[in-house]
């Protein structure tokens, strides 16, 4: 999962070269740069797999060719790397690409871009939400507020006649919970969690790393695996607890 350096560098600008040093918590550290071969280990063959935040299709392409004979559905919000998105998968037979937010709701909604301190750089795009950018990185998360079409997950699912979801991987800059915490029905057939976690205040109201954790573990999943700079930002690993269902 992307972890953009622009992060770094623009939060050390803040605090003065403060340094933010790489953590391991958990299991599995040598699957440190390799987390999808972990993850293949709690999935069946032929996982239903639901890629929030799609971008450019990179992530989306290797989980399809890590799971032939699975189903990768991706939603991208953005209308630019929506379309790239798209192009980019448009022959993989295993790949469904949706130009949608997931969120707490269905409906639409403002969506940030960030296009950088200058606001003209797309490079940066990576880093956009649903969530306004906080008043420690607003100068640097400069970008328009366009209009996108969310859904909840559970919506989603009940319209297009999907009754499972085996993993669910979570870039949605700081709207994890939005997210999980409306998704009540599918979170209860999901056996694991790839998600982007969030150490320090990016944005307004997003979900921070211990409040994640403290949701996934009462809803029944164990953390194996939590890479992170920190005080900034990592990716953690949620397996479901076998023993609860």
């Amino acid at each position: 999962m992307r972890l953009v350096l622009f992060f770094l560098l623009a939060t050390l600008s803040i605090y003065g070269g403060e340094q933010f040093p790489e953590k391991f918590e958990g299991r599995f550290e040598e699957f440190r740069h390799r987390p999808f071969e972990l993850i293949s280990w709690f999935l069946p063959n032929d996982p239903v797999i639901v890629h929030a935040g799609g971008l450019y299709g990179d992530e989306t392409m290797d989980l399809a060719r890590r799971f032939p004979n699975g189903k990768v559905i991706s939603f991208e919000p953005n209308p630019h790397a929506f379309e790239i998105l798209a192009v980019k998968t448009a022959k993989w037979e295993n790949i469904y690409t949706y130009n949608l937010a997931l969120n707490s709701y269905s409906g639409n909604a403002f969506f940030y871009l960030c296009y950088g301190s200058k606001g003209d750089n797309d490079a940066f795009e990576a880093v956009s939400s649903l969530l306004k950018p906080s008043e420690e990185m607003k100068t640097h998360y400069q970008g328009p507020r366009i209009t996108v079409e969310c859904t909840t997950l559970d919506d989603w699912c009940k319209d297009n006649n999907i009754p499972r979801v085996d993993f669910l991987c979570l870039d949605v800059r700081g709207s994890e919970l939005h997210v999980l915490a409306n998704c009540p029905h599918i979170l209860k057939t999901v056996k694991c969690i790839y998600v982007h976690t969030n150490l320090f205040p990016f944005r307004m109201g997003m979900t921070t790393y211990a409040d994640l954790k403290k949701f996934l573990t009462k809803a029944g999943f164990n953390m194996i695996f939590h890479s992170y700079r920190e005080g900034l930002e990592g990716n953690a690993i949620f397996v479901r607890n076998t023993d609860d269902k």
